[in-house]
């Protein structure tokens, strides 16, 4: 990527292409390869609401239309207040909920509804003591005192399985740009969503498109948060450039792009995760091989595998102990 040019909701990044694509004027370089970003205002949406009819409105008024081979990028927030996937927050804590909220310093209606919507908790991140110790909450926020106040009620994330096997923090649950009173939970099948959306809008439209559906993540190597795909349809979701030369004829150890994570990523800049009203974003110009048997499910490791190799990793990681001083 070489610019980008941001205005309101409209993001064009200019990419060097091969020489074959690329004039020269003034010896400078020219590039012809455009991919547009597209960000989408909807109105509010509520349980019941036909994402597809709003998706295809507003695209309408505010990109033209959909195109063939558009990505339309949808937030798994918005599939799940128009499917109806909120849990009210009122309710009465176990006391299993009531024990664990209190070791780790979490409410424990928040804890009750994590232990409902998760087979297991693998573990704790003390994200209130890493701040501590990281000792720069003015590099994340300007409202300091209000950041510490949250980070004092919800001390830890809980790394769990979600009851459809994914792993993530706090199973998904998030209260921002919900009603107050309830908490969003991820679509528990996105694939299928995206598959579903996919085939309506091109029903109605006549046109191939692919949808990604996504999610927030944090990092755990950095001070931050992700968008990855969770689901997506009409898409091939990962490049095939492993053993593939490089230009100097050298077979790649790598080149293993998850493509919908890094589409996912593209999208965030415009969807943002407060109040930017963005949840919608159309990609265009993006060369992808349009697929509808694969999606995002076919990039998931099962569990039998990770544990067969984290026993592996401890073995090895044994044999480096004895064998390097």
């Amino acid at each position: 990527m070489e610019l980008i040019f941001l205005h309101a909701c409209y993001i064009r990044l200019i990419i060097l292409h091969e020489a074959k694509n690329i004039a020269y004027i003034n010896k400078d370089i020219i590039v012809t390869k455009v991919i547009q970003i597209i960000g989408l205002r909807l109105p509010e949406i509520t349980c019941g609401v036909n994402l597809a009819d709003v998706i295809i409105n507003e695209a309408n008024k505010q990109a033209g239309g959909l195109k063939d081979k558009d990505i339309i990028v949808v937030t798994s927030k918005i599939i799940s207040k128009a499917k109806g996937y909120l849990l009210r927050t009122n309710i009465k804590p176990s006391l299993k909920a009531k024990f664990l909220a209190r070791i780790f310093g979490k409410p424990s209606w928040e804890v009750e509804l994590i232990l409902k919507m998760s087979r297991r908790i693998i573990t704790a991140l003390p994200v209130y003591q890493l701040f501590k110790e990281f000792n720069k909450l003015n590099l994340i926020t300007t409202k300091i005192n209000v950041a510490t106040k949250i980070l004092e009620t919800d001390k830890h994330l809980f790394l769990v399985e979600t009851l459809n096997g994914r792993l993530c923090t706090d199973a998904g649950l998030d209260a921002s740009n919900i009603p107050k009173g309830f908490m969003a939970y991820p679509p528990p099948e996105p694939n299928r969503e995206a598959e579903e959306l996919r085939k309506e809008i091109e029903k109605r439209t006549g046109k191939r498109v692919a949808i990604i559906i996504t999610d927030t993540e944090g990092d755990f190597f950095k001070i931050g948060s992700h968008d990855i795909a969770i689901g997506s349809s009409g898409i091939y979701p990962i490049s095939k450039k492993f053993a593939e030369h490089d230009i100097y004829g050298k077979p790649k150890y790598g080149g293993i792009d998850i493509i919908v994570d890094q589409l996912a990523e593209a999208a965030a800049l415009l969807m943002g995760q407060t109040s930017e009203s963005i949840p919608v974003v159309i990609i265009r110009g993006v060369d992808y091989e349009y697929d509808t048997k694969h999606s995002v499910k076919d990039l998931e490791i099962p569990r039998h595998i990770w544990r067969k190799m984290f026993v592996k990793v401890l073995v090895l990681s044994f044999v480096l102990i004895i064998t390097i001083p």
